[in-house]
């Protein structure tokens, strides 16, 4: 009894554990938080790198800070903003999956959540009809922070990658 005692608190495979690793990605999911990126989107047989800061509010309004540009996606649409004025109407395809908050609401819908050694992934399809995106995956650390997030084509190829540099959020269990 000792040693299944000893192996259940090695393993972290309590019901408490889990009860809580769920409720820190539901938290995760859904609170205002901010993270500094470097996106790799590969197209054809180019590879572009993009550094940029993506967040969400209070509020719900998501903001990709790339330069001098903001990419806005709010409750009144999506639109381009530089210095401060309204320039755009639409966000393009690319744009969109750099933002992380598109991944946690997919994840919400029909995400699944599995355990590879010392990082927890999250798995979703990528909303919308696209042969370019296809399907989404998140690593987390073990403190349920996200590291990585890649997006595959239709083929299972990785199409962007996304390197979360920093990541300041607040996760509640």
């Amino acid at each position: 009894m000792l040693l299944l005692a000893i192996i259940t608190l090695i393993s972290g495979c309590g019901t408490t554990g889990k009860h809580s690793t769920e409720k820190d990605i539901q938290s995760l999911c859904t609170s205002p938080y901010t993270a500094q990126c470097t996106a790799t989107v590969k197209s054809n047989k180019t590879e572009n790198m993009y550094k940029y800061t993506c967040c969400r509010g209070k509020d719900g309004e998501q903001r990709i800070n790339y330069g001098d540009t903001v990419f806005v996606i709010s409750h009144n649409g999506a639109y381009i903003e530089r210095d401060g004025s309204r320039i755009e109407t639409s966000v393009n395809e690319q744009v969109f999956v750099m933002d992380l908050n598109w991944f946690f609401e997919s994840y919400l819908k029909n995400g699944t959540l599995s355990r590879e050694g010392d990082m927890y992934v999250l798995q979703c399809t990528v909303p919308g009809e696209s042969n370019y995106l296809s399907r989404g995956v998140m690593e987390l650390d073990k403190n349920c922070i996200p590291k990585r997030m890649i997006v595959k084509n239709s083929d299972g190829e990785e199409a962007v990658t996304v390197e979360i540099e920093k990541f300041t959020g607040d996760i509640k269990s």
